[in-house]
């Protein structure tokens, strides 16, 4: 009786971890930049440097 028990919640334990699985890769897209973010990122950070750039000329 105590077998079948364990592995009835061995067999729930199994459907969670593969449900967590799905929801970790659903998570996974959910958060990854497309390119056209990562673009935008870039010429963002291009912007801010040349910025800077410029505030060091002044300040200096």
């Amino acid at each position: 009786m105590e077998n079948a028990s364990t592995r009835e919640e061995n067999e729930v334990t199994r459907e969670e971890d593969a449900s967590t699985r799905e929801e970790n890769e659903v998570t996974r897209e959910e958060i990854t930049p497309t390119e056209e973010e990562h673009e935008a990122t870039n010429a963002g950070n291009a912007s801010t440097r040349k910025v800077n750039a410029l505030t060091n000329d002044i300040m200096a």
